[in-house]
C-alpha cells in the first residue's frame, strides 16, 4: 500500500489493520519528522479519502499552530486543575507558552465509526502537564481542528461523551 506523500506504507507487527510510515516530516509541527500509523485503510471502502486527509493535514504549516494555543491552554489548566492540591509539572499563563510544552510522537489517521464517517488525523503527544495521559489535536479530515485534550483515542467530543453531533465542540 502506498500514499504518495507517505511512501510504502508496512504492516504492523502486532495490529493487522495498522499501517505504518517511515517517519514524515511534518510542516505543522515544525518539521519534526514523525511516523503516521493509518488504522483501517486497507479494508476502507474509500482509501482515498485517508490519502486525502493526509495531504491536507500535511500542507498545514507551523504559523497554523496558534489556532490550537487557546485549545492546548484549556487542557493545561483543566489538568491543573484535577490535581489540585498538589503543584503542577510545569506553569503555563499564555497560549504562546503553550507548544514548547508539548512533544508530539506519532501522527494517527482513521475513520470515526459514527457521526460523519469522515477520515480524522490525530497527532499523539506527551505535554509536560499531563505525562499519564498525554495530548492529542484531531483534524476532521486533515483540515480542521476539531478535538484538543487528553489522549482517549476519541475523536471528537461528542464522542467522548456519548452526545450527539450538534452538541460536539473542540475541547
Amino acid at each position: 500500500m502506498l500514499i504518495e506523500q507517505l511512501g510504502a506504507l508496512t504492516k504492523d507487527e502486532e495490529l493487522d489493520d495498522w499501517l505504518i510510515s517511515a517517519p514524515v516530516a511534518v510542516p505543522y509541527l515544525g518539521g519534526i519528522e514523525l511516523e503516521f500509523v493509518l488504522e483501517g485503510m486497507e479494508d476502507d471502502a474509500h482509501p482515498e479519502e485517508f490519502a486525502s486527509a493526509v495531504a491536507s493535514f500535511l500542507a498545514k504549516n507551523k504559523s497554523e499552530q496558534a489556532k490550537a494555543a487557546p485549545h492546548l491552554l484549556e487542557a493545561y489548566r483543566s489538568a491543573a486543575a484535577a490535581i489540585v492540591p498538589e503543584k503542577p509539572a510545569c506553569e503555563i499563563r499564555t497560549e504562546d507558552q503553550t507548544w514548547p510544552h508539548v512533544r508530539p510522537e506519532e501522527v494517527r489517521v482513521c475513520r470515526r465509526q459514527r457521526g460523519d464517517r469522515k477520515v480524522y488525523v490525530q497527532v499523539v503527544a506527551d505535554c509536560d502537564w499531563d505525562h499519564e495521559h498525554g495530548l492529542q489535536l484531531v483534524f476532521r479530515e486533515g483540515k480542521q481542528l476539531s478535538r484538543v485534550s487528553s489522549f482517549d483515542d476519541h475523536l471528537t467530543y461528542a464522542d467522548a461523551f456519548g452526545l450527539p453531533d450538534d452538541m460536539d465542540q473542540i475541547s
